[in-house]
């Protein structure tokens, strides 16, 4: 069965400066992660290209952190998140090491 999007109030850390900030993540499988200052906002402090997605893992330095790696430009890079609760961090990283052959996700909100 496939999944459809996920969301939810995340710490994203920052691509230059490397600082945790809370998000409202809205996340479409194998498509991409739209991250907002507010649920409400209209638009997106970031968005991340899911489609190359290698995989998701708990980070080892701290139990609500997770890591998704992902090719860019032949690159692999990588971002940390952290969750609330270790369940949550489980739950998201299901969601991104999840297969999803579906072409009914792709984010309206933030093309």
């Amino acid at each position: 069965k496939n999944k459809k999007m996920k969301m939810g109030w995340l710490e994203k850390q920052s691509k230059h400066l490397r600082l945790f900030r809370r998000r409202w993540i809205e996340a479409y499988p194998q498509d991409k992660l739209c991250s907002y200052s507010k649920s409400s906002s209209a638009s997106p402090t970031e968005i991340i290209d899911l489609s190359g997605v290698h995989k998701a893992y708990k980070s080892n330095i701290n139990f609500n952190e997770f890591i998704i790696a992902y090719f860019e430009d032949g690159d692999i890079k990588s971002r940390r998140f952290r969750a609330d609760t270790i369940e949550q961090v489980n739950e998201w990283i299901d969601f991104f090491n999840q297969t999803c052959n579906d072409d009914n996700h792709s984010c309206t909100r933030c093309d």
